[in-house]
């Protein structure tokens, strides 16, 4: 059996988010279902116990 989970970021369209996220737009439910359906794909098949984060690399800061 193997249980995992997304960790969502802001969805939507507020620009004030973007603008500190990595990749400079904001997630879109397509986002959340993509990596949904990933972790159940064969392909996701020896990951279990994680938590895929969906944020676009926020809070992460550019170094």
């Amino acid at each position: 059996m193997r249980v995992n989970a997304t960790e969502p970021g802001a969805i939507g369209s507020d620009n004030t988010i973007d603008e500190m996220q990595q990749i400079h737009r904001m997630a879109t439910m397509a986002d959340i279902v993509n990596a949904m359906n990933y972790l159940c794909t064969d392909a996701a098949g020896m990951v279990t116990g994680q938590t895929l984060p969906v944020s676009g690399g926020y809070p992460l800061q550019p170094s």
